[in-house]
C-alpha cells in the first residue's frame, strides 16, 4: 500500500513532531484497548449480577503459586470468581484446566484494584467477598458471614488500619464483605468511589461530613502528604462509618492472626511497584518447596529474580507470622 504524501511530507520536514504524533496515537490506541477490556470485566459481572455467595478474587502474573494455596482455602460452597488480570495466556489456560470455577475473567491488562471494586459495587446486587490472592482464610466459617451481612451495613472487615491522625481503624483490603446496595447510596449522594483520593480533591461535603464527626484538631499540623492521602475505599468506609454501616467480624492487625494469613508486598513483576522483603522471601520459600512442579518450571525467570529465600532475609526466617504459616502449609 502506498504511503499517504501527507504523511511523506510531515516526516520529512516535521520528525521530531512526526515521532511525537505516531507515539501519541500508539498511547491513544492502547488506552482505547485497555478501556475495551475493562468494559468487558464489566459486562461479564453484569451476567452474575444477582448470583449470592459471590467471592471475588483478583489475580495478577507470576502469582499462581500463590494464589493456589488461597483458592484452596476458600469453601466449595461460595461461588468463586476469578479477575486475572495481565496474565499470560498460559497461566489463563493453566486455571482453567486445573479448576472448576464459577466462573474466570481475563484481561491482558492490569488494572488500578480501584477500577474493578467500583464496576463489583456498581453492578453486583448481593453483599459478595473481596479476597487477595494472597490472602490465605484457614478459618472457613468467616467465608459464611457474607450470609449475616445486614442490608444497612456496607463493609464488614477482618483485618484494620490504625490512622493515628484520625485516630481511628479502617478496614483493609486483604479480606473484605462488601455490600453493593449500601454502598452505591454512599457513592451517588457523596460523588466519591472506591479509590485513592488526597484530602484537598474530595468533595466539600464529604470533607465538611469527615471534619464534623472524624478529624481530630492535629489532623492538618502535619506536612507529611501521606497523612492526607486515603487508600482503596478508605473513604468508603469512613462515610459507611457515619451511617453505622461498618462492622469488624474480626479486627486483626497485619501479621497477627492465626487463621488468616495476607502475606502482602510480593513482587510480581509490576513496574515501580512497592514490594518488600518479607514478601517475596514467603513467596521464594513456596516456589521452592510446595509449589506446583509445572508452575516452577514456568516461573523459572520469576524465581531468579526473586532469589533464593535463605538470601533474602536471614531474620525473616524466624520470624513468628512466616512459621505459623508455614506450619500451616507443613513447610520445613
Amino acid at each position: 500500500m502506498n504511503k499517504s504524501p501527507i504523511k511523506i511530507f510531515a516526516k520529512d520536514k516535521f520528525p521530531k513532531l512526526f515521532e511525537i504524533l505516531k507515539k501519541e496515537k500508539d498511547k491513544l490506541k492502547y488506552l482505547i484497548i485497555k478501556i475495551l477490556f475493562l468494559n468487558n470485566i464489566k459486562k461479564e459481572i453484569k451476567k452474575i449480577n444477582s448470583h449470592k455467595n459471590l467471592v471475588f478474587m483478583i489475580v495478577l502474573p507470576n502469582m499462581l503459586h500463590i494464589a493456589d494455596i488461597a483458592i484452596k482455602c476458600i469453601p466449595k460452597n461460595m461461588n468463586l470468581v476469578l479477575i486475572m488480570t495481565g496474565v499470560a495466556k498460559w497461566e489463563f489456560e493453566y486455571v482453567k484446566k486445573k479448576y472448576s470455577f464459577f466462573k474466570i475473567i481475563y484481561s491482558k491488562f492490569i488494572y488500578i484494584h480501584s477500577d474493578i471494586i467500583d464496576i463489583l459495587i456498581d453492578n453486583l446486587i448481593n453483599p459478595f467477598i473481596l479476597i487477595d490472592s494472597d490472602c490465605f482464610v484457614f478459618n472457613k466459617d468467616y467465608f459464611n458471614e457474607v450470609k449475616f451481612c445486614k442490608k444497612e451495613e456496607g463493609i464488614l472487615g477482618f483485618y484494620y488500619r490504625h490512622r493515628p491522625k484520625l485516630n481511628f481503624d479502617i478496614a483493609r483490603t486483604f479480606f473484605l464483605i462488601l455490600n453493593p446496595l449500601f454502598l452505591k447510596i454512599i457513592k451517588e449522594e457523596y460523588k466519591v468511589n472506591s479509590g485513592r483520593i488526597l484530602w484537598e480533591k474530595l468533595p466539600n461535603d464529604v470533607k465538611e461530613e469527615i471534619k464534623k464527626h472524624i478529624i481530630k484538631k492535629n489532623f492538618f499540623k502535619s506536612s507529611r502528604i501521606w497523612e492526607y492521602t486515603f487508600d482503596t475505599l478508605e473513604i468508603l468506609f469512613l462515610l459507611c462509618y457515619l451511617r453505622k454501616g461498618t462492622r469488624f467480624i474480626k479486627k486483626y492487625f497485619a501479621y497477627e492472626s492465626k487463621d488468616i494469613f495476607h502475606i502482602g508486598g510480593i513482587d510480581y513483576g509490576g513496574i515501580g511497584r512497592w514490594y518488600s522483603s518479607h514478601g517475596n522471601y514467603i513467596s521464594s520459600k513456596i516456589l521452592e518447596t510446595i509449589a506446583d512442579p509445572y508452575l516452577i518450571k514456568k516461573y523459572k525467570d520469576y524465581k531468579e529474580r526473586l532469589g533464593k529465600s535463605e538470601d533474602i532475609s536471614s531474620s525473616l526466617k524466624s520470624s513468628k507470622f512466616s512459621k505459623e504459616l508455614f506450619k500451616k502449609l507443613k513447610i520445613e
